[in-house]
């Protein structure tokens, strides 16, 4: 009975691991498809830039300790790589290697949000 019980559990964790490899994946080339328009033009429903030019902007706004000549190289390098990690982790290839690039790619991410988010929501969110 126990080697049918850990033989389930482990059926069950890889199921988890394809899910969010797939579910990563696809996040990451659905925004690359928006920074190419794919999902409609900017402004409307569900999409975030519509073109490569706002995403630039946008870009721009979450590196701004940078200096604005790298804005574009900063755009294009997020574009690669998310482009590269979306595919290998739905093709199941080299997986360990873009979990762990992936997840300090969105954590690079995350760092420069915050550095942008309004001074009066950092003030919310903390008390």
């Amino acid at each position: 009975m126990n080697s049918k019980a850990a033989q389930l559990r482990e059926n069950g964790t890889e199921i988890v691991r394809l899910f969010a490899r797939f579910a990563l994946g696809a996040s990451f080339l659905s925004a690359v498809a928006d920074r190419f328009g794919l999902w409609g033009p900017y402004g409307a429903k569900n999409v975030s830039w519509g073109n490569f030019a706002h995403f630039v902007e946008y870009t721009g706004a979450v590196t701004s300790l940078f200096p604005s000549s790298s804005t574009v190289s900063f755009a294009w390098a997020a574009t690669v790589a998310e482009t590269l990690f979306g595919i290998l982790l739905i093709a199941g290839f080299k997986i360990r290697m873009a979990s762990v690039l992936s997840g300090l790619l969105l954590l690079s991410f995350g760092d420069k949000c915050y550095l942008v988010v309004p001074k009066p929501l950092v003030t919310i969110w903390r008390n």
